[in-house]
């Protein structure tokens, strides 16, 4: 009995100095990501071409898997992808992700798969951001989706912001202070 009590012991005093480091940890951070998937009739069907703007805007090549939620809950071949929709920044903030984005028509600006353009980035007149135009930035361009805060993205990439022109699609050009 006494060899029980000690590994008992031992285990739970383990157990208490892992939960601490835990706790004391730092939280990771992670982009925000939303995987997708789709059927496919067997294991030679082919899945869908990813288009440039797919790719532009970050996210990845669709690749054959097998998963098993099809067939309900049997399993079968599937079409996969990871789609980045916003990235995690310094400190945890998150930024939100776009590719080519409407600015003012008939421009469109390409983030990348970012969220942010120096001054002197190139527009384009196609909206697959592949037909270059004659436009070219001449601030600092935010991509502010709604549920993020453009002012606060602005102060990120130039500091003492003083205000915020809408130019598009959740597209915002950031104005220094006077």
């Amino acid at each position: 009995m006494g060899f029980r009590r000690i590994a008992a012991s031992v285990g739970a005093s383990v157990l208490v100095v892992a939960g601490l480091a835990l706790a004391g940890a730092s939280t990771a951070s992670a982009d925000q990501v939303w995987h997708q998937s789709q059927g496919r009739a067997s294991a030679d069907a082919a899945c869908p071409t990813s288009t440039a703007a797919d790719l532009a805007a970050g996210w990845s090549e669709w690749n054959r898997s097998y998963e098993m939620w099809m067939n309900g809950g049997k399993g079968g071949w599937t079409c996969t992808r990871s789609i980045t929709w916003a990235k995690d920044g310094a400190n945890g903030v998150v930024h939100p992700s776009a590719g080519c984005v409407l600015f003012s028509t008939p421009f469109h600006l390409n983030f990348g798969g970012g969220w942010s353009l120096p001054p002197g980035s190139k527009g384009y007149t196609s909206v697959d951001c592949t037909t270059g135009g004659a436009l070219t930035t001449i601030r600092w361009t935010v991509y502010a989706p709604e549920g993020f805060n453009a002012l606060a993205l602005c102060e990120e990439v130039l500091p003492a912001t003083g205000s915020i022109l809408a130019t598009g699609t959740d597209v915002y050009q950031c104005v220094p202070a006077l």
